[in-house]
């Protein structure tokens, strides 16, 4: 993934997964997703993603994304290449919020973008 530097792999034998441990590049600005300008950094988030099976066994991505500052009131988390809002979009009732939220995910990703959704 583009501004990701892999720290360490691990094969986590209590889970039965391999977990691959990454940090974000310091060299990379940060950018907001919605101007595409640089931004400063708030702070560092993480989060894990579920990626294709490596070796038979489930995968983990364990990865470091930055928050933008925009202004003093305003921050948003850096582009990523994709989004996967998994079942979000099925707790969402308010039919403007869930377009809100999905065009929202779409403009964060800079390649795919992909949503769960249950049908009832």
């Amino acid at each position: 993934m583009k501004g990701q530097r892999v720290n360490h792999i691990e094969h986590d034998y209590d889970q039965k997964q391999v977990v691959i441990h990454c940090s974000r590049d310091r060299r990379r600005h940060a950018i907001d997703p919605v101007t595409s300008k640089q931004g400063k950094i708030s702070r560092y988030v993480r989060r894990k993603i579920r990626d294709v099976p490596c070796c038979g066994l489930p995968c983990l991505l364990d990865i470091e994304l930055v928050q933008v500052r925009i202004n003093k009131n305003e921050r948003r988390l850096e582009c990523c290449d994709f989004v996967n809002l998994r079942f979000v979009i099925n707790v969402i009732e308010d039919k403007k919020e869930r377009s809100e939220t999905l065009q929202r995910a779409y403009e964060y990703a800079e390649k795919l973008s992909s949503s769960h959704v249950l049908l009832t």
